[in-house]
């Protein structure tokens, strides 16, 4: 199979009923046959968010179109059970990092985010910004555990799902994994998850990611192999202590100035933190916390022109005008439309089209949608352009 540069660019469709206007939202393909295995690490996460992608949403379902971006860009997301599967989201973005769509999209739904290793999980605000620190405190609590079960807990392994499945069943069947009992699996009430699959993590943070959504985290007792599900606290937060080499009380101000929420004290020259393990990163030396950082144009490809971007539509029933508006417009693809040579040729732009092409160039797409129109495409200066069909 030739190799493609990986690029793509999600396209709006709508199609009127005679019940009123139904709109969704049709994938493109990423440039490969299947979608790319997601991101295994968190640096190789952080560089598929970096990467630019175009979207045009309306009327889609918020969870439909989150994980439908994130399979294309070979990006592992959990869609937490607390929000509302009815949300829809309205959205038109060109050639902006990923994490910029993220971003964008829990702004407009009052939703948070959480980088956690190489999954990107979507939920409420406050459980999203405490999800890693609780993990950490978990792991933290391993310490002192015999050798064979750290290592049982911190032992790597893929967590997938089928449709419908229950997070009570996945629970004890992880909690066995490390020869461990559930004391109280019924804490965990009945739910129903769709269907998922995220890379290889280790055993305790798959069993945050199968708690978490529920407000539960767990403890877990070495001696007796039993772990406990019980309610995270109220402000989980993790205390450390950081000696700076001089200045010790301007270090001391300006870290309160750049942690707001956490908790700040001196003792002689040690300052000691409690907070998020976010806030720690914004600590370390040229550090900050986890997110991405759009790729600097300096050193990386340029941008795919159009046409070498692939496209997936399946288009029924829309009026051609208005794809071509939709393309041009909010995608912002080079299309120019002879309209003057069109209406002499007796031809309505406003007659509707039908397109179904995958992993198709913007002319394919553009031949398929105008040739039941008799119109046809010209690539003309480094643009397409849109003409009668010889005859």
């Amino acid at each position: 199979m030739p190799h493609r540069s990986r690029c793509s660019t999600t396209l709006l469709v709508c199609r009127w009923l005679s019940a009123g206007l139904l709109c969704c939202v049709i994938a493109p393909t990423t440039g490969f046959a299947e979608p790319p295995v997601p991101a295994a690490t968190a640096q190789d996460l952080q560089r598929r968010l970096a990467e630019p992608v175009s979207v045009g949403w309306s009327g889609s379902s918020l969870r439909d179109a989150l994980l439908t971006r994130a399979r294309l860009s070979g990006i592992a997301m959990l869609v937490d059970r607390r929000i509302d599967p009815g949300l829809t989201v309205e959205l038109a973005l060109a050639e902006q990092p990923t994490f910029v769509l993220l971003e964008k999209v829990a702004a407009a739904h009052q939703l948070g985010i959480s980088f956690f290793g190489p999954v990107v999980v979507v939920g409420p605000p406050t459980a999203m910004a405490d999800l890693r620190t609780v993990a950490t405190l978990r792991q933290q609590e391993t310490q002192t555990f015999p050798i064979e079960l750290r290592n049982a807990l911190a032992r790597k392994s893929p967590l997938a799902w089928s449709d419908l499945a229950e997070p009570r069943a996945m629970l004890l069947q992880a909690a066995a994994e490390a020869r461990l009992s559930v004391a109280n699996a019924e804490l965990l009430p009945h739910d129903l998850w769709p269907a998922n699959a995220l890379p290889p993590l280790t055993l305790l943070e798959r069993l945050t990611l199968l708690t978490a959504p529920f407000d539960l985290t767990f403890q877990i007792d070495h001696t007796t192999r039993r772990l406990t599900l019980r309610p995270i606290d109220e402000s989980p937060r993790i205390a450390r202590s950081y000696t700076p080499a001089s200045h010790a009380e301007e270090t001391f101000q300006r870290w309160k100035k750049l942690l707001p929420e956490a908790e700040l004290r001196r003792d002689g020259a040690t300052i000691i933190v409690r907070a998020r393990v976010e806030d720690h990163e914004k600590l370390r030396p040229g550090g900050s916390a986890t997110k991405p950082v759009a790729a600097s144009p300096s050193g990386t490809k340029p941008p795919l022109t159009a046409p070498e971007r692939r496209y997936t539509l399946r288009l029924k029933n829309k009026p051609f005008a208005e794809l071509i508006k939709l393309l041009r417009d909010t995608h912002m693809l080079p299309i120019e439309v002879d309209e003057a040579a069109i209406r002499d040729a007796g031809i309505s732009l406003d007659k509707w089209t039908n397109v179904e092409v995958a992993d198709a160039t913007l002319e394919e797409l553009l031949q398929q949608a105008g040739a039941p129109l008799g119109l046809s495409v010209r690539a003309e200066a480094g643009k397409l352009r849109i003409v009668p069909a010889a005859k």
